[in-house]
């Protein structure tokens, strides 16, 4: 996985994309997703304060 697809995901749960949801557009499978997203929950919360701070709900 590219540095930009980490990031990308890291984006795309902070917006609130679920494991399901990535696998419907085939981004990764379930358990591919679920394991991204508790690997990198740190990351996924301070970019979810960063967009909150920036106006985004």
């Amino acid at each position: 996985m590219t540095e930009q697809t980490k990031l990308e995901l890291i984006k795309s749960f902070a917006y609130g994309a679920t494991p399901e949801s990535l696998n419907e557009v085939g981004r990764l499978t379930i358990p591919e997703a679920e394991t991204f997203q508790k690997e990198h929950a740190a990351e996924i919360e301070a970019k979810k304060k960063e967009l909150e701070e920036g106006g985004w709900k």
